[in-house]
C-alpha cells in the first residue's frame, strides 16, 4: 500500500514548528507509534486508509471551510439524527503536561486559568482538563491550553447518524467531492413550508391531532410554526436546528449496500 504524499506534507506542515520529544524503551509497531504520536502534539491527527492510500487529516477547527453545501434535500433521515450536546466534555482550566521526564518519570505541566471565569459562567461546576501531551516546552504547551479554552468557550453540539442520499459525497461522480474526517462544511437543517411530507414528525402529529374541523397555517419565512384557527390556544412546533450549521466532519460512514453515507458532525458554528 502507497501513501498519499501530497496530502501528508499538506497536513502534517500544520504541526511544522512545534518540538516534540518521545522515547520507546522497548519494540512496538508502526501504528503503536503513531497512536501515540497523535495526540501529542499542538494538534490531534488521525492517520487513516483512503482510496487504498496511507493519508494523514489533523484536526483543524481554522480548517478552510468547504464550498459545497449539504442540502437538506440530501438528508433522508432528518426526524432520526441524533444530538448530544457533549454537556461533560468541557474544562473550566487546563493542565497540559509536557516535557515528559525518562528518568524521573514525571511532566512538567502548565496549569491555563486565562477563561476560567467565562466557561465557568456556560458549565457552571469548575473542572480540570487533564492533558498528556509530546511537547518539548512551555510555549507549545501554553498554546495548545489556549486553543482548548477557545474551544470551551462556545457549546458545540454533535450531530450524529446524518444519512446522505447521492453518490457526490462518496466521491464516485467527483473525487473532490468526497466528504474526508475533519472537513469544514455547511449544512442546511432547513425544512421548506411548501413540502409538508418533508416537516420533522413531532410537527407532523401536531398537525394531525387538530382534526378536520380546524384550520393550519404553516409559515417558514424565518422559523416553523404552527397556527390553530380557534382561539383556544397557540401551539409552536419549533426546532431545534434550522437553516444553515457550520460543522467539522468527525465521522464517516458508507453504507455499500445501500449507496448511502452516514456522518457525525460538530457544530462549529450556528447559523444566525
Amino acid at each position: 500500500m502507497r501513501y498519499n504524499l501530497e496530502e501528508f506534507e499538506s497536513e502534517l506542515e500544520k504541526l511544522d514548528g512545534y518540538e516534540i520529544g518521545v522515547m520507546f524503551d522497548k519494540s512496538i509497531s508502526v501504528y503503536e507509534a503513531i497512536e501515540k504520536l497523535q495526540g501529542g502534539s499542538i494538534k490531534g491527527f488521525q492517520f487513516q486508509v483512503q482510496e487504498n492510500l496511507f493519508t494523514v487529516r489533523v484536526d483543524d477547527p481554522k480548517r478552510e471551510k468547504r464550498k459545497e453545501v449539504i442540502s437538506h434535500l440530501e438528508i433522508i433521515n432528518i426526524n432520526e439524527v441524533e444530538v448530544d450536546w457533549s454537556a461533560d466534555l468541557y474544562g473550566t482550566f487546563t493542565n497540559i503536561e509536557y516535557a515528559y521526564n525518562y528518568s524521573e518519570k514525571k511532566y512538567q505541566s502548565y496549569i491555563g486559568k486565562e477563561k476560567q471565569q467565562e466557561i465557568l459562567a456556560i458549565h457552571r461546576v469548575n473542572k480540570e482538563w487533564k492533558v498528556e501531551t509530546l511537547l518539548a516546552n512551555q510555549k507549545d504547551a501554553e498554546e495548545r491550553s489556549n486553543n482548548i479554552l477557545d474551544d470551551f468557550e462556545e457549546l458545540h453540539p454533535i450531530i450524529r447518524n446524518i444519512k446522505l442520499s447521492g453518490e457526490k459525497w462518496l466521491g464516485i461522480e467527483n473525487k473532490e467531492t468526497e466528504l474526508c474526517i475533519y472537513d469544514i462544511i455547511d449544512i442546511d437543517f432547513s425544512i421548506p413550508g411548501e413540502e409538508i411530507e418533508k416537516y420533522p414528525q413531532h410537527l407532523i402529529k401536531l398537525i394531525e391531532e387538530v382534526g378536520e374541523d380546524k384550520t393550519v397555517s404553516i409559515e417558514s419565512d424565518t422559523d416553523e410554526y404552527v397556527i390553530m384557527s380557534t382561539d383556544e390556544k397557540t401551539a409552536y412546533g419549533k426546532r431545534d436546528f434550522m437553516k444553515s450549521l457550520t460543522c467539522q466532519v468527525l465521522g464517516i460512514f458508507p453504507d455499500v449496500n445501500t449507496g448511502f453515507v452516514a456522518i457525525d458532525v460538530r457544530v462549529t458554528k450556528l447559523s444566525e
